[in-house]
């Protein structure tokens, strides 16, 4: 199949000796997904696709602000497991790797996501 999305990455401050950047991507993302039957209850599926991430950053550093953005394209991959409660609604558990959200002379982050939610099928 095909998946398309949108994910907050959440934010994160850190901190150094000269001071402290907090660091916020957010990403939308297109991905082939394939699932595999383990049992009439369980599925386990796969996906691989590409995310466009745009990051934020605001620096402090001696008593100075600042500001900037990036936004790259990376390689998206996911895994996961679907358990059925019924025909109408199951349980999704993943996770899902967006590759290096900051590539900035030498330093880079990258950013994962782990989540659980819940499927209706209408």
């Amino acid at each position: 199949g095909v998946e398309g999305g949108y994910a907050y990455l959440g934010k994160t401050t850190v901190l150094g000796s000269a001071g402290s950047a907090t660091i916020e991507p957010k990403s939308v993302y297109l991905a082939v997904t394939g699932t595999l039957p383990v049992s009439p209850f369980m599925s386990a599926f796969v996906k691989l696709g590409a995310a466009r991430t745009k990051t934020t950053a605001q620096f402090q550093a001696a008593g100075s602000f600042g500001s900037d953005s990036n936004t790259d394209t990376s390689v998206l991959a996911g895994i996961g497991a679907t358990f059925a409660i019924s025909q109408q609604v199951s349980v999704v558990a993943e996770y899902e790797q967006f590759g290096k959200v900051i590539k900035d002379e030498g330093d880079s982050l990258k950013a994962d996501l782990l989540s659980v939610g819940v499927r209706v099928n209408f």
